[in-house]
């Protein structure tokens, strides 16, 4: 990973945590789960066939009071996503496309129980403002195998649009969600370029614990 993409990732960090504590003063923990990601296509290209990737995804939570169950929640994520893909050309090639992002979450929960009930279900959407960190592609016809940095096809900015539900249990809580790309993540080398309008796709589980 290069100086200039650590050097980001730190930024959206810190600046989160930098945050006055006050205003987060109701909750915050760590939670870590897997996506299970893809890419949508508007005009998928002949011979080649998608499929989702699993990656890790992990970090930090911090939410607001809340009022009439009503809170704001945001979170700092390490978030894999890409896919996988087979291409039927003249051989076979199976490949692969991981996409590493510190993401954002910006997300208004509503709460359908009382603070400390035994179990508390939420609701919960909002945006995700996605930052790539790097960009990585392997792949194999069965005999040969490669990989390379693919950071010059693919946007360094992402966003998406969130959906999800969770559960509560004391300190623990689990949460799926689905995360909708809203814009492109496929870069032109040259302005005279066409490429694919191509979109991040992810389902993620993730489990936590609330630390305060």
């Amino acid at each position: 990973m290069s100086t200039r993409r650590l050097v980001i990732a730190g930024a959206v960090v810190a600046s989160i945590a930098a945050l006055p504590l006050p205003v987060f003063a109701q909750e915050g923990g760590l939670k870590a789960g897997l996506n299970l990601a893809s890419w949508s296509e508007q005009d998928p290209e002949e011979g080649v066939e998608l499929s989702r990737r699993t990656g890790l995804v992990a970090g930090g939570w911090l939410r607001t009071p809340e009022r009439s169950r009503v809170s704001f929640q945001i979170e700092a994520l390490y978030s894999e996503k890409g896919a996988s893909l087979t291409v039927d050309m003249f051989d076979e090639i199976d490949a692969e496309v991981r996409l590493r992002y510190v993401e954002v979450p910006l997300l208004a929960r509503v709460d359908f129980a009382p603070a400390g009930s035994a179990g508390r279900f939420h609701l919960f959407g909002g945006v995700a403002p996605a930052f790539r960190i790097s960009a990585r592609a392997s792949g194999s016809d069965g005999t040969n195998e490669s990989s390379a940095d693919v950071g010059d096809s693919f946007e360094t900015f992402d966003l998406g649009a969130v959906a999800g539900a969770g559960l509560e249990f004391g300190r623990a809580v689990i949460d799926a969600r689905y995360t909708h790309g809203l814009r492109s993540i496929a870069k032109a080398e040259a302005a005279d370029i066409e490429v694919p309008t191509v979109k991040n796709r992810a389902f993620s589980v993730m489990v936590g614990f609330r630390l305060f």
